[in-house]
């Protein structure tokens, strides 16, 4: 008598249908170390003007000094110039060349914070976007003593500018322009070469950085903490723009001992050492921090 063919599967078969079944439903990911990068990925590298102003995402407030002025009230009329930054306590000052900083009370209602790509942007009472980090502004108000402001981001001694005025942009940051393609180096420069010979690693994305901000609570830093967690490699561009204007970028390199490799091309950062920079932070979260 024929019977119809019967197939079976082990007890270890169905176990391993039974695991792929669930992951298809999870939609996990089982990743290899050496799997190659994600054709995407969290990079705002070259985002449009446009989107870039705009300010779309998490935010993280900041702490801004405002006075009690509103659009057609009185005032004085001193002209009040800067660069729109944030100094190490992530208070939003006006910055000048040669590093000197001036502290600013704003109009009533303004507010500022930090977007996950770095960038600060500051916003009047209604809500819009009227400057943002790397912003050359042009101001009207007049200067009191500090001494008169009572604020954690009003310190020190010499003269707070008091913003009597809408904010007039003289010149609009260009941190959403593209970097350039290929970073240059003297001939002899060991870290310029060394970083042109070095091996791609999975990108964590490029992100533009705020003078004297550090990269601990962005975009790539998440990127980079799972890929520590997981012992693989992993690599984020940061570029950060001094206070003289000038663009400075640094490639974190984690390896997978949890050591992360760190160049920083300083060769257009007129006020500084003009060279490739090499060296080794034995912690992640310190080189976050742009600090070793």
């Amino acid at each position: 008598m024929n019977r119809p063919a019967v197939h079976t599967l082990s007890f270890a078969a169905a176990a391993a249908a039974l695991v792929l079944t669930l992951a298809a439903v999870a939609g996990w990911r089982l990743l290899g170390d050496d799997e190659p990068a994600p054709a995407s990925g969290p990079s705002i590298t070259n985002p449009s003007a446009d989107a870039a102003r705009a300010g779309s995402g998490p935010t993280t407030p900041v702490d801004l000094p405002t006075s009690d002025w509103r659009p057609g009230d009185g005032g004085d009329d001193a002209l009040i110039t800067g660069m729109l930054i944030t100094d190490r306590s992530n208070c939003v000052v006006l910055g000048h060349r040669g590093g000197r900083t001036t502290y600013a009370l704003w109009p009533a209602g303004y507010t500022a914070a930090i977007g996950t790509d770095g960038v600060v942007r500051l916003r009047d009472a209604e809500g819009e976007v009227v400057a943002e980090s790397g912003d050359e502004l042009e101001l009207g108000g007049g200067f009191h003593e500090v001494s008169e402001h009572a604020h954690p981001c009003i310190r020190g001694k010499g003269e707070v500018a008091v913003v009597q005025s809408e904010v007039t942009v003289a010149r609009e940051s260009e941190h959403w322009l593209p970097r350039e393609a290929a970073p240059r180096g003297a001939p002899g420069d060991r870290a310029f070469l060394a970083w042109r010979e070095r091996t791609p690693f999975r990108s964590c994305g490029e992100q533009f950085l705020a003078p004297f901000l550090d990269g601990t609570g962005l975009a790539f830093a998440d990127c980079m903490r799972d890929a520590l967690r997981e012992r693989r490699t992993a690599e984020a561009v940061v570029t950060l723009t001094t206070v003289e204007g000038d663009p400075v970028t640094t490639y974190l390199r984690l390896r997978r001992n949890g050591t992360v490799e760190v160049f920083t091309d300083a060769t257009q950062d007129k006020f500084g050492s003009g060279t490739w920079e090499r060296r080794t932070c034995r912690r992640l979260d310190e080189a976050l921090r742009l600090s070793c």
